[in-house]
């Protein structure tokens, strides 16, 4: 889309666009950062609400996020992931706010999955990332709810698995 085009869109003219962006790939990264603070955001008023139990606190956002994001009908997949399909190029200003975002999340996944005291904490945390990325995929991919019911039920199996979780207590 061109400039000219995102300024019509916006109700306003090529010139106040680059008043307030440097360019479009300016207007892409601040509209990906906005994204990603956001979804921190919705993260931390989440964990904020089971202080000290790390696995209330995964369940909690594994559930919120099936109910609340995938399970919105207009809901379209994760921005930040739909970014990084487009935008090919790697020296692209997006992509370090792309990678910063889903580094974040395994992150965040992996240190949740140590407090609670899984065996393989990393490892966990991956395969929540993965599943919530997937849980993403399925929503643009199926009509049918079953494949996104399904995530709770994943993620308790994963946090209950005898290899890679922690027994309940």
């Amino acid at each position: 889309m061109s400039v000219d085009a995102i300024a019509a869109e916006a109700g306003t003219t090529k010139v106040t666009f680059y008043r307030v962006f440097e360019s479009k790939d300016d207007l892409i990264v601040q509209v990906l950062e906005e994204q990603s603070r956001s979804f921190w955001e919705w993260w931390d008023a989440i964990v904020a609400e089971h202080p000290g139990d790390a696995r209330k606190q995964i369940e909690e956002l594994i559930a919120r996020f099936q109910d609340e994001i995938i399970g919105d009908e207009a809901c379209r997949g994760c921005a930040v992931a739909n970014a990084a399909v487009e935008i090919i190029e790697e020296d692209h200003p997006a992509r370090a706010v792309i990678k910063n975002h889903k580094l974040e999340i395994c992150k965040r996944l992996r240190e949740l999955c140590r407090q609670m005291g899984a065996r393989q904490p990393d490892v966990l945390g991956d395969a929540l990332s993965l599943l919530y990325s997937g849980a993403f995929s399925a929503r643009l991919s199926f009509d049918a709810r079953e494949q996104i019911s399904a995530v709770s039920a994943a993620t308790a199996a994963l946090l209950d698995s005898p290899a890679l979780g922690a027994p309940r207590t």
